[in-house]
């Protein structure tokens, strides 16, 4: 009986150990969960963060492209801008000359007209 006695002594010891073990690994697997819920929230963060820097990457690259037509297009404007300039200078120095011309001839029949009043003047004086 003593034997049996020692036995469940022995039993109840190595049970009472066994149970503070148990007791120490749900400690250790509760940390464990802990650390991995905090590790899968700040993932879970991270992910979100790096989506909203992804999302805002998509953005900036359409609207670098938007600007890039715009661009495009604001080169066109000013290609036709300069075209039409180009134009009117032609226009102008073609209107530039004409008068010029007109000038020339108008001032020879200024010249006519006082000549002959220079000769009609002396003929009535003389």
């Amino acid at each position: 009986m003593k034997k049996l006695r020692a036995d469940l002594k022995s039993f109840a010891t190595r049970l009472d150990d066994l149970t503070d073990r148990l007791a120490q690994a749900e400690v250790t697997v509760k940390e464990g969960r802990k650390q991995a819920n905090k590790a899968m929230l700040s993932k879970n963060r991270s992910s979100k963060e790096l989506t909203k820097w992804e999302n805002k990457l998509v953005e900036l690259q359409e609207a670098g492209v938007e600007l890039e037509r715009e661009r495009e297009s604001v080169l066109l404007l000013l290609q036709e801008a300069k075209g039409l300039a180009e134009s009117q200078e032609s226009e102008l120095k073609e209107k530039k000359t004409v008068y010029d011309k007109m000038t020339e001839e108008l001032a020879v029949v200024v010249k006519t007209i006082e000549d002959i009043t220079s000769y009609i003047s002396e003929a009535d004086k003389a």
